[in-house]
């Protein structure tokens, strides 16, 4: 690199750190993104990005055709009985998440923001400007590509690098309690025949199978010649692959499964500090019935670019905007959300027949508990 000085870093190009980066380069902010794999890399998440997900993307950011498949039905499996819900319009759509996030980075790349793949953050020291201007605040960041080592300066670091973030942790803020309190996933992605055995293709499809004793629920997703099957809980991964087992029956082995946290605790709790903010899954915003965190990523991203954009303006760390704008469109809805989780997990053992809209209604961003008044603009 010719010049190492950046107004905007961004740790992770997951879908949180590449909507940020090109966010803040189309607004004139010299920007870079640090990810220490090669895109794309292997993610197990379902791979459904729902219709509110959707609205909060660029409209200029296409998806391939030939890669996604439009969702427009969802089931739920209790007790051997089946619920289905058939919408009018779309509920999203289903695409490989290691495509997604490739497919976001390189519109980032389009927009201006730099991405350094192959970096592994290895050291964040915070840095003040003498004439207490706290816009120019800023850090030093120690790197290393291809085994050499760099420092790259920035005024503003978001921490987009995953629900255990090492960005997080350099900069100062303690996430260690909140790396024993979370949900887990458990799931892996395999091609579709593997599951039908030579039948047609399910059409595309959320097939869901509440699990309220483990506060979550199991899947499986049909996408264009893939299906993702996996369960998600507040509970431990040993207990979450018997739960596998018994809803799917002992087919993969436990090593063929991946697992990753699903931080949720996030409204409840440090996001930022100076001019450093927490974003994505590094914030911990999994909502907590669905388990989704595309959504919330994607809002905390834009929430992130608005904040700095704003501390560029009064002269104030970016932190104050950005607390301000978190407790508004998260906070506030934390404990609703978890009373919502609580009664749709009742809903789901008592009435499992009234899940399936509920649902849709989640996805389309319209339950009581929902922030129904964000604005991405």
């Amino acid at each position: 690199m010719q010049n190492n000085t950046y107004d905007l870093v961004v740790v992770g190009a997951g879908p949180a750190g590449a909507l940020a980066a090109a966010t803040a380069a189309e607004a004139g902010l010299k920007t870079a993104i640090i990810e220490r794999n090669i895109l794309p890399r292997q993610k197990i998440c379902g791979g459904f990005v729902s219709s509110r997900a959707l609205s909060l993307l660029p409209a200029e950011l296409h998806l391939p055709e030939t890669e996604i498949a439009t969702v427009l039905q969802l089931l739920i499996n209790r007790k051997e009985k089946r619920y289905r819900y058939q919408a009018e319009k779309p509920l999203g759509v289903l695409i490989e998440r290691a495509r997604f996030d490739q497919l976001l980075a390189a519109y980032a790349s389009r927009k201006g923001a730099i991405l350094l793949e192959e970096t592994a953050l290895l050291r964040v020291k915070e840095i003040a400007d003498t004439n207490a201007d706290q816009r120019k605040n800023g850090y030093l960041l120690d790197f290393s590509k291809a085994k050499e080592q760099s420092t790259i300066s920035t005024r503003y670091l978001l921490a987009a690098d995953g629900a255990l973030s090492r960005c997080a942790e350099l900069g100062g803020i303690d996430r260690s309690w909140r790396k024993k309190i979370c949900g887990w996933g458990l799931a892996e992605i395999r091609p579709e025949n593997a599951l039908r055995d030579g039948a047609p293709e399910a059409l595309p499809q959320l097939e869901f199978f509440p699990l309220p004793f483990r506060g979550g629920m199991g899947w499986v997703f049909h996408g264009k010649g893939w299906f993702n099957r996996g369960v998600g809980g507040l509970c431990g991964r040993k207990t979450l692959f018997k739960a596998y087992n018994q809803l799917f029956g002992a087919i993969a082995p436990k090593r063929t499964l991946s697992s990753w946290p699903l931080p949720f605790l996030g409204p409840v709790s440090e996001v930022a500090k100076g001019n450093l903010l927490l974003i994505g899954d590094a914030a911990g915003l999994v909502e907590p019935f669905s388990g989704e965190g595309i959504y919330n990523s994607l809002k905390s991203a834009l929430l992130a670019v608005q904040a700095i954009r704003e501390a560029e303006t009064v002269g104030f760390h970016a932190a104050v905007a950005y607390n301000r704008l978190f407790r508004t469109h998260f906070r506030r809805y934390f404990l609703p959300n978890l009373v919502g989780t609580v009664m749709l997990q009742a809903q789901s053992l008592l009435y499992p027949k009234a899940v399936p809209p509920q649902i849709a209604r989640l996805i389309e961003n319209q339950l009581w508990f929902n922030d129904q008044n964000f604005d991405p603009q």
